[in-house]
């Protein structure tokens, strides 16, 4: 949480996100709010492009003026999708 405050004050962000692979994501917004998200359980096959792939449903969500918790719901979701195909 520390972490990411810092860097959404220094860098005037909206939110930060850390993804936690197999343990989901964290995002922290700069009003102060903490979302842990745990990720699906998936067989994973190949991790690459996993995080290109949370970005992007992510960032989608976010954009669409979802909830932060939805859009790393999304995210999560994607990159498990990315991982397993």
């Amino acid at each position: 949480r520390e972490f990411c405050l810092r860097i959404i004050e220094q860098f005037d962000l909206q939110t930060c996100v850390v993804t936690l692979g197999a343990e989901g994501a964290t995002g922290v917004s700069h009003t102060g709010e903490v979302i842990t998200v745990p990720a699906d359980k998936v067989t994973v096959v190949d991790s690459i492009g996993a995080g290109d792939a949370f970005s992007a449903g992510f960032a989608t969500q976010l954009l669409r003026g979802a909830s932060l918790e939805k859009a790393l719901s999304m995210g999560n979701m994607m990159g498990g999708l990315a991982t397993s195909t």
